[in-house]
């Protein structure tokens, strides 16, 4: 186990994929579905495998209804904007700092459009996904070390994942936390706005120089204030915890009352911070607002893919 801070080294791509923007075929999709059964995360080529069949049991469903976070991340709250100076970022760091790699890729008839790339355009192209996907699966590593910690499982972590660990032991020695829920489907059953959802933590902790049962869910990455609150008041304001068995709901608890939640966000440098979030009821009804665009807006999705679909066949059709 890790005691002191830093300095910590930068992780590395756990993946490394090229093809951007491909739309998924059913078959795709599944596949994607049961690699979240198992950590992806990779540390010099060997991927953790952590099982994670227990986590987000809902997923498979695909019933219709939709997830907490699918809901609030309806709100931008200039999260978009956030991903698009990220990708400039790195692709200007690869173009101005190259890998050996870059110089063995051809740059032979380039059109500088979708699907007519040259071999280093589509590369740099691929970047922001690569890290964006390996940011992700440190996400997943980190919180199922945290379940693991907070099972009472001894942590074996590596250098990647050692601020991280850092910054857990810090909240468990500052904040003592005592578990009753730990990483919990959740259902809202209103006709009309019914959702899923799944918590990290559930319990009693000190936090304002007092102590309180409250709902946690951990985070890594940057933190969006509005849709984390929106997110969290979701799971507070919940009808029931559920128990699955495979794709069925097998047991249903009423969720508890909590004095409040939070926001446990690890970061890479060793530190904590426990934030707690407004979620009250009027957060749980601007989520009901959201819940309630939600259909709308995957119609919307269909219909601009099949505009994209027709227009693409016209161009096709135009160059023959």
């Amino acid at each position: 186990m890790a005691t002191q801070i830093g300095p910590y080294p930068r992780y590395t791509l756990a993946s490394d994929n090229a093809c951007v923007g491909k739309e998924q075929n059913k078959e795709q999709k599944e596949q994607d579905l049961k690699k979240r059964d198992v950590c992806q995360f990779a540390i010099d080529g060997e991927i953790c495998g952590h099982d994670l069949s227990g986590h987000r049991p809902y997923a498979y469903k695909q019933d219709g209804i939709p997830s907490s976070t699918g809901i609030a991340s309806l709100l931008d709250g200039g999260k978009s904007m956030s991903f698009a100076w990220a990708a400039a970022a790195i692709g200007a760091r690869h173009a101005v700092h190259p890998i050996e790699a870059l110089d063995r890729l051809s740059i032979d008839g380039c059109h500088l459009r979708a699907n007519e790339y040259c071999e280093r355009c589509t590369y740099l192209r691929s970047r922001f996904n690569a890290e964006w996907t390996a940011k992700a699966e440190l996400g997943t590593h980190v919180h199922h070390m945290a379940l693991s910690r907070a099972s009472g499982d001894e942590l074996v972590d590596d250098p990647i994942s050692a601020p991280y660990v850092d910054a857990l032991e810090r909240f468990y020695e500052d904040c003592r936390p005592e578990w009753e829920q730990l990483e919990r489907a959740i259902e809202y059953s209103e006709p009309g706005h019914e959702y899923r959802g799944q918590f990290d933590g559930l319990g009693l902790l000190n936090f304002h120089e007092g102590r309180g049962r409250f709902l946690i869910d951990v985070k890594t990455g940057k933190l969006h204030f509005a849709e984390a609150t929106l997110q969290v008041a979701s799971y507070r304001f919940a009808h029931f915890m559920t128990t699955w068995e495979g794709k069925h709901v097998v047991d249903r608890e009423p969720m508890p009352e909590v004095d409040g939640a939070a926001i446990l966000w690890l970061r890479d440098d060793g530190c904590y911070r426990l934030i707690e979030l407004p979620t009250n009821r009027e957060a749980f009804d601007q989520f009901l607002n959201l819940r309630e665009l939600w259909p709308w807006e995957r119609q919307m999705k269909k219909l601009q893919k099949q505009w994209e679909r027709a227009d693409l066949s016209y161009l096709a059709l135009l160059q023959s």
